[in-house]
């Protein structure tokens, strides 16, 4: 099996590079999966019609930074991380581009949002639960008396 850097110095938009793409995608793992070779260009895209053309978002990656960014592209608002494509020489090659929209980020918040709601309640019980208990041991330890009350024994001269 070639590797996946010798795909991308072919520049072919079709293919092996696209099957990988849409396996990611397939399982729901990703909005999109775009690869690019070294210049920008699309070697993978959810749709056919970007395929070979030059990404129209900063291809931060080629200059071998990874980077996650919030950004609007060919297929909407998104969130996504570049990350760059090695050779073996260690020259990058190209880039891989995996984004989630921005709906269905806050669809995942709002959903969570019971969850968090429902663990902050039950931790501000437990917080007010243990407050009681330790408020009345500490009443039993000392018979009853307040805090002033105690100061006063302890300064009370003994006769």
């Amino acid at each position: 099996m070639p590797s996946r850097t010798s795909w991308i110095r072919k520049r072919s938009p079709r293919g092996e590079l696209q099957r990988l793409a849409d396996a990611v995608i397939g399982q729901e793992q990703a909005y999109f999966v775009v690869i690019t070779e070294d210049r920008g260009l699309r070697l993978s895209h959810p749709n056919p019609e970007e395929l070979g053309k030059m990404v129209s978002t900063d291809p931060v990656a080629l200059e071998g930074i990874e980077a996650v960014s919030r950004e609007h592209g060919t297929l909407g608002e998104s969130v996504r991380a570049k990350v760059p494509i090695y050779s073996n020489a260690g020259a990058v090659v190209g880039e891989v581009s995996v984004g989630v929209t921005t709906d269905s980020l806050t669809g995942a918040l709002l959903g969570s949002f019971a969850w968090i709601v429902l663990f902050a309640a039950l931790s501000a019980a437990l917080a007010v639960f243990a407050g009681r208990v330790t408020v009345r041991r500490l009443k039993r330890q000392t018979l009853g008396l307040e805090p002033n009350e105690i100061a006063q024994l302890v300064t009370m001269p003994f006769t």
